[in-house]
This record gives C-alpha cells, structure tokens and sequence, in this order.
C-alpha cells in the first residue's frame, strides 16, 4: 500500500470519527440478560386471630366508686404466626344485643405479649352499663388479612 493510500485511509476514518466526537456523553448499554430467569420471590402471608378462650378476650362493665361513673374494659387476646409485629390494629364494635345497631367502637392499645387492652368511660361513650349488647373483636395484619371474634349476649 502505498503512502497516498494510507493517507487516504486514514483521513476517511477521522472524516467518520468527527460526527461521533459532537455525541458527548451518549452510552449504549447491551442487557445480555434474559429477564424471563428471574423470579420474583413468593411472599405469603398467615392471617392473624383473636383468641377465644374465657381469660384471652373478655370485656366488662362496672362502677367506679373514684370517679362516680362507670366503666367499659376490654381485652383481646390475639395471635399472628408471622409474629407479633405483623398485628397492625385491634378494634372493639359494640352492637345492641342481636342486630346491626351499632352503639359505639373503640380501637385497643397493644399492651404486649399479644394482649390489646382499653377502657371507655361510659360519658365519653355511646354505651350505657345493664344495656344487653354483642361485642365485636376485629384483629388486622400489615397484608390486610384480619379476623373476628363474637362475644354476645346470652
């Protein structure tokens, strides 16, 4: 080859590399990775429950001679086999005896140990002590799975 041919070569290949050097910046990334292999990890969820055994959940109406006024207390026991800290919530709905009349609802406090636990004054509520009523236990976890518990009048 000789010199002029060279010469030529070489001033074609800076004639093609010039609009090149205007792109700053430009990246070109080859994926040689097939995303139908990856797989997503399968992520379940146990739901929650509410105890019923006798001691677990309970509620109760009484007087408080301190105060004058009576009280309304409640207890939910309640469990989660993805652990405790999956419970989010545990609500209290008291409904008059036998029908969807809903009286009042309270949200427990988590009192640890699996135990939810509240008290409502009976004048800062819609709930009257004597009064036949069914109370509602409602346990919920962080996916949204929850459960109930029935405690009625009998």
């Amino acid at each position: 080859m000789s010199r002029n041919d060279l010469m030529n070569k070489t001033a074609a290949a800076l004639l093609l590399a010039l609009p090149l050097l205007s792109l700053q910046g430009c990246f070109v990334f080859v994926d040689d990775h097939d995303d139908d292999d990856i797989v997503e990890p399968v992520i379940t969820n146990s739901t929650p429950w509410v105890l019923d055994g006798f001691d677990e959940t309970w509620w109760e109406c009484a007087f408080s001679a301190a105060t004058g006024d009576y009280y309304w207390e409640f207890q939910a026991t309640v469990d989660d086999p993805d652990g405790l800290d999956d419970i989010w919530f545990v609500d209290v709905f008291v409904y008059v005896d036998d029908s969807e009349v809903l009286l009042d609802d309270f949200g427990l406090v988590d009192e640890g140990d699996g135990v939810w636990g509240g008290l409502v004054w009976e004048q800062d509520s819609n709930l009257r002590c004597g009064e036949r009523v069914d109370v509602l236990f409602e346990v919920g976890d962080l996916a949204g799975d929850f459960d109930q518990l029935w405690l009625t009048y009998d």
